[in-house]
């Protein structure tokens, strides 16, 4: 058994109509091996003491194909069963033969491209193994591995927000596998890093990142802060720490997710321990009285508050038997302890600040509580430390709520989180009840998404409404022109008339990339990275894209939604691996479903295949037809239905719609090839409500070839208003 060809699907494709991230998996299986005989084949019962919970999977597999063992299915579902281990979402989709004797197609979903090509790979050297009668031991390493790839990939914060942007069908696109992202289409894109996006303001994250000039300004506008000092070393600290009460805090001006905090500091020694914490993160140290309460962050999303949590810091408590060591050790046992997106907690670390606090009462890592004794172990409450979180979110009294609102305005921040220190929020945030710590851009959102107590808050949905309030704000106008000898000129043709009409249009064809009329890209540009530059383009309001059956088997589309899909041909191919049954038609059909409700499919009347798609199509979404023949029953019986259609009556191109037939323009001749190319860019140009007037004009002026000139005097100059 031996893995041939492996490909990472990564948009709509013709294995499934619900899932784009799918693995095609081709592997070799010899004949001999294809189906195991179960009674004389040990493999079933050794895989399911492998995989305990795949034994009904594997029960239900062996009931189907009696005597039989399905290598190919069961590779499959092993794929997907190691990557659920690792908590990621994973389905078996199919496997089937191919055309060639013992070449299989083994499809299965993923969620992060790496863990399912680590698991399309370990599925395979598994079987490979238990089939030679081997024992396979590696499982928890597989999984651990997967599990760090998972880690690797992704933050907790860009993790949830883009759950919420795949959940909505929103475009995007990540750079070398980072936080930073591009969500949206063209002119209509917005750019994202965990919760800071393109239009957060530069000056207020700067404004933000000083916690002196932070306090400043909100004193000025009489807003609870603590009263702190700037100093720069420990002999500034000694000389005017009278200048700040005990108990104070030490920390460091610029910093986050409480890194090198020391909070309730009553001596001059636990001072100069804060001072070199904090001066490891940065050369400024802020002094300032220590504000008594609880910890809380309040999320503010364009400007209105949408969570509010309270955060504990990290503890354990004694039950007179488990030393501290032992029940820390236990705690992050924890299923939702560990590091990477997947966890909600932090495990929590013996370090520097805990042995002080340790320390402070007396105690050690090996001391033993007392049962029902609480101990805390960290200054903050961070939940990158270890702690934990509540929401709060009911009990915001509304003036804490028009604060909080009112601070994310000062600093012009429409993503904010607002640490407050109070003895409650549920009143009024005055002097006596607490102050406002830190003001935080890109703040964190896994202790609003995922509390350990109170009401999950879909804090990322209210950030992809800020972002895109519906889909079409996403998107942008795309032409998605199913491959056929004339594609490239069809493109080309389309842009030309966009450009006419005031656009700014992007395309790529199998001579370049083309963002408005610039070149830049020569060759062969119809791969899935070649149509996602002209979508990611910033510069570009409409795209127009030659799409291959090789991209749909090799990668799947590179979007998920177009505008108008053009089928103007179906070229079969002859694939030794192509799986049965996938014939031109299939890949063309999977560029047609991509099309949206609103929009329209336009198909060839003149050929049977494509004109045969008519009823599929009209499912999906509008459809209008082109023919090189006006009097063609199938254009009558479609105008007759309301259909839109445009026709060639031997050299006049005719707009139809329903009864009413309008010339457009007359050239002084027209062949089989240009009709191909002309007609389909007509008709894309009226269904995008493009005038009359600048369609001829564009017809005229478009150079494919000197021999297929237009006729720069148009015989007749028609419709002076938009037509629909």
């Amino acid at each position: 058994m031996e893995i041939i060809d492996l490909k990472v699907l990564r948009g709509p494709n013709c294995w499934s109509a619900t899932h784009k991230q799918l693995i095609d998996m081709v592997v070799r299986i010899p004949e001999s091996n294809a189906d195991i005989d179960n009674n004389n084949n040990s493999l079933p019962e050794r895989l399911g003491a492998v995989f305990p919970a795949f034994s009904d999977t594997l029960n239900n597999l062996m009931l189907k194909v009696q005597p039989g063992f399905p290598l190919h299915e069961i590779t499959g579902h092993i794929a997907k069963e190691l990557q659920v281990k690792a908590d990621m979402q994973a389905e078996f989709i199919t496997a089937e033969k191919s055309s060639a004797t013992d070449v299989y197609h083994i499809v299965f979903l993923y969620t992060v491209k790496q863990a399912g090509v680590y698991a399309g790979t370990t599925a395979v050297k598994i079987i490979k193994l238990l089939l030679a009668g081997e024992s396979y031991s590696e499982l928890q390493t597989d999984i651990d591995e997967l599990l760090y790839i998972k880690s690797r990939s992704i933050g907790p914060t860009t993790g949830y927000l883009l759950n919420e942007i795949i959940k909505r069908n929103i475009p995007f696109k990540r750079f070398n596998e980072s936080s930073l992202v591009v969500l949206g289409h063209g002119v209509r894109q917005k750019k994202m890093r965990t919760a800071v996006t393109d239009s957060t303001s530069g000056l207020g994250m700067e404004l933000a990142s000083d916690k002196e000039e932070t306090k400043q300004l909100l004193a000025n506008v009489h807003i609870p802060v603590p009263k702190g000092i700037l100093i720069d070393s420990e002999e500034e600290l000694e000389e005017r720490i009278n200048e700040v009460q005990f108990p104070i805090v030490v920390k460091p001006l610029n910093g986050n997710h409480g890194r090198g905090v020391t909070t309730d500091v009553n001596t001059l020694e636990d001072a100069r321990f804060g001072y070199h914490l904090a001066s490891r993160i940065s050369s400024t140290v802020i002094v300032e009285e220590y504000i008594k309460g609880d910890d809380y962050r309040f999320l503010v999303v364009d400007y209105k508050l949408v969570a509010a949590t309270k955060r504990s810091p990290a503890s354990v408590t004694g039950d007179g038997v488990l030393t501290i060591k032992e029940l820390i050790d236990n705690e992050n046992q924890n299923p939702q302890r560990g590091y990477g997106s997947q966890y909600v907690l932090a495990p929590i670390k013996i370090d520097d600040v805990t042995n002080k606090i340790l320390a402070a009462k007396k105690l050690t890592p090996e001391s033993v509580l007392p049962a029902g004794e609480l101990l805390v172990l960290k200054e903050t409450a961070n939940i990158s430390a270890g702690g934990i979180a509540t929401d709060v979110t009911d009990s915001v009294h509304p003036d804490n709520v028009f604060l909080a609102e009112r601070v994310a305005r000062m600093f012009n921040l429409n993503i904010c989180g607002i640490d407050i220190m109070a003895t409650a929020v549920d009143v009024p945030l005055t002097r006596d009840i607490g102050a406002i710590i830190e003001v935080n851009a890109g703040p964190g959102l896994r202790m609003h998404s995922n509390p350990q107590k109170g009401t999950p808050r879909n804090v990322a949905a209210k950030i992809t409404d800020m972002l895109f309030p519906d889909l079409n704000a996403a998107l942008i106008p795309l032409i998605a022109v199913a491959d056929y000898p004339e594609a490239a000129t069809l493109v080309k043709l389309i842009a030309h008339i966009a450009t006419h009409a005031g656009l700014k249009p992007g395309y790529n064809t199998s001579e370049g990339i083309y963002i408005q009329n610039h070149l830049s890209t020569e060759g062969n540009c119809t791969h899935f990275e070649d149509v996602q530059e002209v979508l990611f383009d910033p510069t570009v309001d409409i795209a127009v894209s030659q799409c291959t059956d090789e991209c749909i088997q090799e990668t799947g589309l590179a979007f998920d939604h177009c505008t108008i899909s053009i089928i103007a041909d179906i070229k079969e191919r002859a694939d030794k691996q192509e799986r049965p049954g996938v014939s031109g038609e299939m890949l063309k059909k999977v560029i047609m479903k991509s099309t949206l409700p609103e929009g329209y499919c336009i198909l060839n009347a003149d050929n049977d295949s494509v004109y045969a798609m008519l009823p599929e199509a009209q499912s999906v979404c509008g459809v209008a037809l082109f023919s090189t023949d006006k009097s063609s029953e199938r254009i009558k019986q479609h105008c007759k239905n309301g259909g839109m259609a445009v026709v060639l009556d031997k050299t006049t191109v005719i707009v139809c719609e329903g009864e009413k037939c309008i010339p457009l323009v007359e050239m002084k001749s027209i062949d089989a090839a240009v009709a191909s190319y002309i007609l389909p860019a007509v008709l894309t140009a009226v269904l995008r409500n493009i005038r009359f007037d600048v369609i001829q004009n564009g017809l005229a002026s478009f150079m494919a070839d000197p021999s297929q000139e237009v006729n720069a005097e148009l015989l007749s100059i028609i419709a002076s208003e938009n037509y629909v």
